[in-house]
């Protein structure tokens, strides 16, 4: 298993509340100052939303579409200095034939590469990624996963999961978490948890990824305190990270 700590810490304060407009009211120092309210009802925003929140197979064939296909979509992230992953079938395609879901595939520091992209750098328009960010804050899959023991922290997440079915072996190819979260301190860090070609049963599965969550967590929470690690106190580069590898990680 890989996970990632981005040790970075920015100044931010996030709420998720919506005025009548749509308009996300959040303080001034927030990550996300980008008024999105004019595309709360496009076919973008909506497709974004199921895909997003929901994990909605059909919604993100229907962005491939959009993008130019799997194909286009993987050149476009390779250009942006990431290549430890393959984007190469639809949802359709993976459906229709199991094993293609292999051909589909990332390590999890390199998801969570792309995800600090996404959080830390412009890739996108300021309204796509004010977007997809609050997307991800609003998921509402995979509570018992990642989110789970930040519950009561007062700690903010953003995450998106992805699920395989059970195949003939009783196998599930894939169960998977990725998200970014911010303490209230402001600290925030990035983490990608993969299961591989597991046959424990779903909530198994779903408890080991919220134990390395929590894992991490106390880590940061602690590790933080212990060295006086805060904003105007000591920076920690960018990017610091603890990777672990295993056979049902991948």
């Amino acid at each position: 298993m890989d996970y990632v700590i981005s040790a970075e810490s920015p100044s931010c304060s996030i709420a998720s509340q919506q005025d009548e407009t749509g308009e996300l009211n959040r303080t001034s120092n927030s990550f996300f100052t980008v008024k999105y309210s004019a595309y709360k009802h496009t076919e973008y925003y909506r497709l974004l939303e199921y895909s997003l929140q929901l994990s909605d197979n059909n919604a993100c064939d229907i962005l491939f579409e959009h993008t130019g296909g799997p194909a286009a979509t993987d050149r476009y992230v390779r250009s942006l200095g990431l290549c430890n992953f393959a984007i190469a079938a639809t949802e359709q395609q993976m459906h229709d034939d199991p094993q293609t879901c292999y051909e589909n595939w990332s390590t999890p520091l390199e998801a969570a590469a792309l995800l600090e992209l996404l959080v830390t750098e412009q890739i996108l328009t300021p309204t796509l990624r004010e977007m997809i960010l609050q997307n991800l804050i609003n998921c509402k899959t995979g509570a018992d996963r990642l989110p789970k023991p930040l519950s009561g922290t007062g700690a903010v997440i953003g995450h998106k999961t992805g699920t395989s079915n059970r195949d003939e072996r009783g196998i599930f190819a894939g169960t998977n978490d990725l998200g970014f979260v911010i303490l209230p301190d402001d600290t925030r860090y990035t983490i990608a948890v993969f299961i591989k070609d597991s046959a424990e049963n779903p909530e198994t599965n779903a408890r080991i990824i919220a134990d390395i969550s929590e894992t991490v967590y106390r880590y940061v929470h602690d590790e933080y305190r212990e060295n006086d690690i805060r904003p105007g106190k000591k920076h920690v580069d960018k990017g610091a990270g603890i990777g672990f590898e295993s056979d049902y990680f991948y």
